[in-house]
């Protein structure tokens, strides 16, 4: 479950190699992913001028396995560390996750690995890992609320 969303063509302008394109886009998305919700929390006051975009929460009336989780990166960046455990519990290992990812693709860009290197599989398992702990935190909630 790496967060690409780089278009390909896009990629396409700056690496040939399909390997390297995609961790170039898995590096782009998370850095841009990371300076975004920065810049956000840092131009901001408070968080509550946040709106609340979520869809599901919207039409269906119940949140989402990701609510609270830009809350909670936000939260992250202040050092409110409890903070970002009410916003979201997986909000947590998803900030580690994002800064993780970004010294260890810019190892594999260096091409020093082979494709399907153990450390890209493990990235991925993590990955997934991260998705059922969201989706735990939401039964979790569900429950309790």
């Amino acid at each position: 479950m790496e967060i690409a969303f780089i278009p390909r063509w896009l990629l396409g302008f700056m690496v040939r190699d399909r390997d390297r394109a995609y961790h170039l886009n898995i590096l782009l998305s998370n850095l841009a992913i990371l300076v975004v919700i920065y810049l956000i929390y840092t131009l901001a006051a408070t968080d509550s001028f946040l709106p609340n975009i979520c869809l599901v929460d919207y039409f269906l009336g119940v949140e989402c396995p990701f609510c609270g989780t830009t809350r909670s990166l936000g939260a992250l960046y202040h050092g409110e560390v409890l903070a970002a455990w009410h916003y979201n519990r997986a909000g947590l290992l998803l900030g580690i996750y994002l800064l993780l990812q970004l010294p260890l693709r810019i190892y594999l860009l260096s091409g020093n690995y082979a494709p399907g290197h153990r450390l890209d599989k493990a990235s991925h398992a993590a990955g997934i890992f991260l998705l059922l702990l969201f989706i735990l935190n939401w039964i979790y909630n569900l429950i309790i609320n």
